[in-house]
């Protein structure tokens, strides 16, 4: 037992996403390792699990994040890196990760959760346009959209549903700088903060998270030493409300004037040597062999 096994790949719109997380630990991981793509090898893992120490399970969106690849593993009495099933549940569960971080005090853009079975009222939208329509359970920004009037919204609705089953979260839409906080082993990294090119109106959505890396970019501010306390205060309260002390993990947070606003915690963020985190764990002056061996410790 002195392999390592990387789990990675599953069915849906997140699987390519996920495969290029992959290629960090298969560069940069010192230990003799094996990567199996689920579901199709996953006979193969089963029959070949008692090799193997610790499992990597990268997956984004759908069995990874939503914590059922976690549950797998604990049936199976198999350790595994990130965070336990229930962490990774919670915290994919938009809605609900909100409800809990307004009740230890933090502020969350205003909301409704339109149930997948129920119908729109619009009067039931209280807040005003432009807002945010988005699935409360899926990760990468995958069906976000700014709303800006009742037929837009209507429209974006109807397109959803006919794409995937889920409930849809709608939100206000708050105009402010947008910063990720990255944790790992409960340390806190330095904040990162997302740069809109064009129009200061545009959000980041999908497309300007993987696709056209042109139209937004992230910087390293020079922070202001009075908001770089508050964001790390803000992180700490984060971690300590969702039990986030050890792996890593993105927190990301919108600064509109004195207020902080949490949108939401990624459990397993994407983690190609270009995304997020690690380039956060770089500018601390770590490599990333460093930063596999920690994700390992």
């Amino acid at each position: 037992m002195s392999k390592i096994a990387i789990l990675t790949g599953w069915p849906g719109y997140e699987r390519n996403i996920a495969l290029k997380s992959v290629e960090i630990f298969k560069k940069y991981l010192k230990h003799e390792y094996d990567v199996f793509l689920l579901p199709e090898e996953l006979d193969i893992f089963l029959e070949k699990k008692s090799e193997y120490r610790k499992v990597i399970p990268v997956f984004h969106g759908e069995y990874g994040e939503d914590g059922r690849i976690q549950a797998f593993l604990d049936i199976l009495e198999l350790p595994y890196v990130w965070y336990n099933y229930y962490i990774n549940a919670l915290c994919m569960n938009k809605r609900e990760a909100n409800i809990i971080a307004f009740h230890h005090g933090i502020s969350v853009p205003k909301e409704y959760i339109l149930k997948k079975w129920k119908e729109l009222h619009i009067e039931s939208i209280w807040f005003w346009y432009p807002i945010i329509a988005k699935l409360n359970t899926w990760g990468s920004s995958y069906y976000t959209y700014k709303v800006v009037n009742e037929i837009d919204l209507q429209e974006k609705i109807e397109y959803i549903r006919s794409q995937v089953s889920d409930d849809i979260l709608i939100q206000e839409y708050i105009l402010g700088d947008e910063y990720s906080i990255s944790l790992v082993n409960g340390e806190i990294l330095d904040a990162i903060m997302f740069v809109e090119k064009n129009n200061p109106e545009d959000f980041f959505d999908y497309d300007s998270k993987y696709e056209t890396e042109s139209w937004m970019r992230e910087t390293f501010p020079q922070l202001e030493i009075r908001l770089k306390k508050r964001l790390i205060e803000f992180a700490w309260n984060i971690r300590d409300i969702f039990w986030l002390y050890n792996w890593y993990a993105r927190i990301d947070v919108i600064v509109r004037g004195e207020d902080l606003y949490f949108l939401e915690v990624n459990t397993i963020p994407w983690s190609t040597e270009v995304s997020i985190l690690p380039k956060a764990w770089k500018l601390s002056g770590r490599s990333l062999e460093e930063f596999v061996e920690e994700v390992l410790r």
